[in-house]
């Protein structure tokens, strides 16, 4: 009766938005027409910034809150040395609201920060889920090992 008709109408309509969120013609017009009306009612500079980072393929960026027993807590940027690992630190958004952009070496990582990085989507994943203690720094050893690999790979090219 009624249930069932509700229903049909719910699935349809979800069936709908699944269709419509995965669709790349609606992403592309989307996108157009986003652009289109930065460009018109704006001073910002607009750029593809997911074809400039190349996030097409298994590179990503991503945002990670740092906790307090993370690999990455209570640390400066250089004692990590995650550029070895191929991930670069493109922001910190502090606890307090303040942002730190592009930070250098001494740049300390505390928990409640939410790191802005970009690398590898598998790394990435890893990273974030990482704890302090031998362990975690084994898993840093794994991923400079993997990322000397890579470059090795990308010299023969």
């Amino acid at each position: 009766g009624e249930w069932g008709l509700r229903f049909l109408i719910l699935v349809g309509g979800l069936g709908l938005l699944w269709v419509v969120a995965h669709s790349r013609w609606v992403d592309r017009q989307l996108g157009r027409a986003i652009g289109w009306a930065l460009r018109r009612w704006t001073h910002l500079d607009v750029r593809d910034y997911a074809a400039l980072l190349d996030l097409h393929g298994e590179y990503r960026v991503v945002e990670h809150v740092v906790q307090p027993g993370d690999w990455l807590a209570n640390r400066t940027l250089a004692d990590l040395k995650l550029r070895d690992e191929g991930v670069l630190v493109l922001g910190i958004r502090r606890a307090d609201g303040t942002y730190v952009g592009a930070p250098r070496g001494w740049t300390a990582v505390h928990p409640g920060d939410t790191l802005i990085i970009y690398g590898r989507e598998g790394l990435l994943q890893e990273l974030c889920r990482r704890r302090s203690g031998p362990e975690g720094d084994r898993a840093h050893h794994r991923a400079k090992e993997e990322q000397q690999r890579i470059l090795e790979a990308e010299r023969r090219r």
